[in-house]
This record gives structure tokens, sequence and C-alpha cells, in this order.
């Protein structure tokens, strides 16, 4: 009888490991939790070139980007798929080696909730050519964006100080705008870099020391001059694909990428018979295929979203980026209290077994 009880106490708690284990890798992020809840992404496990990392997984608060979550070096992330990345607000931490060799990254957007971006985050990301520094982060650690495909680059005013090879091997950059009057330089910054590279920077200022010193060509950015327009820029969507049953709708959002929130966008079908698009929504109309665009007002930036348009009748599927028609993440990751519950009520059973036991070898 004994053996009965253990054999069902160890199978039950085993299928809730596997099951556990499981859902907490099943949707496009794998993650961890802390005591708090809180979630920090491990992997990805997805297939988009224009990603946006959620603030919230299945209910999880997310405030960190695990180390070598996005490592495409590892095979156990997708990290090579991404080409333009958008973090949003609410996430606090960037790990060590977290987006390391995602080769062909493009464009990133932090969150300005950022406070931590740890060393060699970027590294090797040869084709990133644009991204910015939030206000909350003060340090550009070792080796952050080494061997990057910049061409340009802005340091804003708080950030305090710049480690070796921060901006090294970036064989392509040769405009670096600093807007910090006392920024602490360590050395090799910019080390085994462009030989046309310009450091612009205040009079008087750090970086002019910085430059004069590694022989560096320095320019000088008035005081009252606004930063330097930027030719970079992209506008996305939030999904590359979509697909839709007749008479069914979804909205689709684009996320800026240094430009202005504000940009006029104008919104089209290549074909209106099969879906018509407002403001980003978009209405099935007919069985087909048709390209959702959406572009700035000059038509110098785009992005697109292939839609198809199926039966009404047909079963609904998921979308490219593993979504479903409103938008939310499939609810994947097992909800902490029902795993407390199973194992609680695995063990009471396993107490009441073991004393009907004992009862019945005192009654024997």
């Amino acid at each position: 009888m004994k053996k009965i009880i253990y054999r069902t106490l160890l199978i039950s708690l085993f299928i809730i490991v596997v099951f556990t284990i499981k859902s907490y890798g099943a949707s496009d992020f794998s993650y961890i939790l802390d005591a708090n809840g809180n979630a920090t992404i491990t992997a990805y496990n997805g297939s988009e070139s224009n990603l946006t990392i959620p603030s919230t997984i299945d209910g999880h608060n997310v405030v960190t980007i695990g180390s070598h979550a996005f490592d495409e070096s590892r095979n156990s992330t997708n990290g090579h798929t991404i080409k333009n990345l958008v973090i949003s607000e609410g996430i606090e931490r960037i790990e060590l080696l977290a987006f390391a060799k995602c080769t062909n990254l493009e464009t990133v957007k932090l969150p300005e909730s950022l406070t931590f971006l740890d060393m060699q985050t970027f590294i090797q990301c040869s084709k990133l050519k644009s991204i910015n520094i939030p206000s909350k982060i003060e340090s550009i650690a070792n080796s952050t964006f080494q061997e990057a495909g910049f061409t340009e680059f802005d340091i804003p005013e708080n950030v305090k100080s710049i480690d070796s090879r921060a901006l090294g091997i970036c064989s392509n950059l040769e405009r670096v705008r600093v807007y910090s009057t006392d920024i602490t330089y360590a050395s090799g910054v910019f080390e085994y870099g462009s030989s046309n590279l310009v450091l612009y920077g205040y009079e008087g200022s750090t970086t002019q020391t910085y430059a004069q010193q590694n022989g560096i060509e320095f320019k000088t950015l008035s005081s009252s001059e606004e930063p330097p327009t930027t030719t970079m820029g992209s506008i996305h969507l939030n999904k590359n694909e979509l697909s839709l049953k007749e008479d069914e709708s979804e909205t689709l959002t684009v996320s800026f990428i240094e430009m202005s929130q504000f940009t006029k966008v104008i919104w089209s079908s290549s074909d209106e018979k099969v879906a018509t698009v407002e403001n980003g929504k978009v209405t099935a109309k007919s069985i087909g295929n048709t390209i959702i665009t959406v572009s700035t007002e000059d038509g110098t930036k785009k992005a697109t979203c292939n839609v198809t348009v199926i039966n009404k009748e047909t079963t609904s599927e998921k979308t490219a980026d593993n979504t479903v028609a409103d938008g939310k993440l499939p609810q994947t990751g097992v909800n902490i209290t029902l795993t407390i519950i199973s194992i609680l009520t695995i063990t009471l059973i396993a107490i009441i077994m073991y004393k009907k036991y004992n009862n019945y070898k005192d009654i024997k």
C-alpha cells in the first residue's frame, strides 16, 4: 500500500513539473518568474522580423530581458529573425549579451523605463544602424555596441561615462554627437573603428579633450545648436501577416523608430475588394489576398502586412506572431496559484490515503 501511495505522489508531482515547464515555454517567449511574480524573458521562440517585446506576458509584468535571451549564438533562441525591434515601456533591465549576434537587427527602440543596459548587449549586431539611449541610462558599458553597423551615434547628456570598446570595431561609424559636457571616457572607446570618425561636442568639454588625446577629429556643437537631424528613421507594423475571416476586422498598430510619434501616415490596401483599411483598422470583405501598406505622408518610409481573407466557416488560425485576433498574447504561462493548489491537493490526498492505510492496519 505504501508503494502505491508513493508512486501516486511521485507521478502527480512529475506531471505538474512537466506541465509547468511546458507552459513557461509555450508562447513566443520563454521566461522565469521572481518572487514577486515579475517575468524575466530567457529566450525567443518566434520568427517575427518586426518584433515588439511586450510589457506583460500571461498577466506577469516583464521587467528584465535576461542574459543571452536573443543571442543568436545559442540554438535555443531565434534572434536572427529580428530586423526591427521595439521594447515596451515598463521593461527596466537588459542583461549581458541579451541581443548578441542578432545579425539582421537594424533598428531598436528602447523604453524610457530602462535603467540598466549591461555590457555586450548588442555586440556583433553588424547591421544595427539606429538606436536611442533612454534618459535613465547613465553609463554605456563595455562592448555594448561593439561591431555594430552605425554610421552615426548620439550620446545624450544623461550619459556620464562610456566604457572600453562601447563603440569599438564600428568600421562604418563616422559621426558621434555628444551632448554631455562632462563625460568620462575609458580607454579604447572607439578602438579599431573608422579612420573617418568625427566627434561632435561642446567647446571645453571632456569630449574635446578625449578627441585631442586620441587623435580623433573634433567639431564643435554651439550651445544653442539643435541636435542634428538624422536621416535614419523607419516605421513598422505590429504584424507582417494577418489572417481574417470574411467580415472580421482587426486594427494594426504602427511604431516609429527615430521619428516623431506624431508623424502623419497614410494607409492603403492593394485590393479593397478583399480588405479595406481605415486608420489601421483592417476589414475583411471577400476571400483572397491583399497587402496593407502604411507610409509617411512624403512616401519615404513604408511598412506592409500581407492579409489573407478566408471563408467564414473556416476554423480560425493563429496569426504569424502567435496572437489571437484581439492582439492578446496566448495564455500559456502556468498560473502559480493553480500550481500551488494542485500540489496541496495531491499532498492532502496522499495524507488521507496514508491515514486510511494506518487505520486499516490497526483494524487488522
